[in-house]
């Protein structure tokens, strides 16, 4: 059997070797474009969207039929349905509208750019 000489400041796995240096940099990255990301999207508010935010006459309807509404009144959006109780995501996006709907597939609340 051979001896390995392990180097202090190395990480050795099934893939290889890496020095801590190249890891912490990686880790870095990915946390400065995380966080960027979030500092970038976090100020945003409806206000900042163009096109129409907000459907409250969709409240009651059916959840596809409101979602082809949505996307046709506001091109930049995206109409999503989900199933009330669904988790989500917390980020704000002026691309993106919510349509929650009841088991029934019935708009629960306002569809609101977000």
């Amino acid at each position: 059997m051979r001896n390995v000489e392990k180097q202090k400041g190395t990480t050795h796995t099934a893939q290889g070797t890496t020095s801590t240096p190249a890891l912490l940099q990686s880790l870095y990255l990915y946390l400065y474009l995380t966080f960027e990301f979030d500092v970038f999207t976090a100020h945003l508010t409806m206000s900042d969207c163009q096109g129409k935010s907000s459907w409250p006459e969709l409240v009651g309807a059916n959840g596809e039929a409101a979602a082809v509404t949505i996307e046709r009144e506001n091109p930049r959006v995206d109409a999503m349905v989900i199933l009330d109780g669904t988790p989500t995501t917390g980020d704000f996006r002026c691309d993106r509208v919510r349509v929650w709907v009841n088991s029934s597939g019935v708009v629960l609340r306002t569809p609101r750019i977000g």
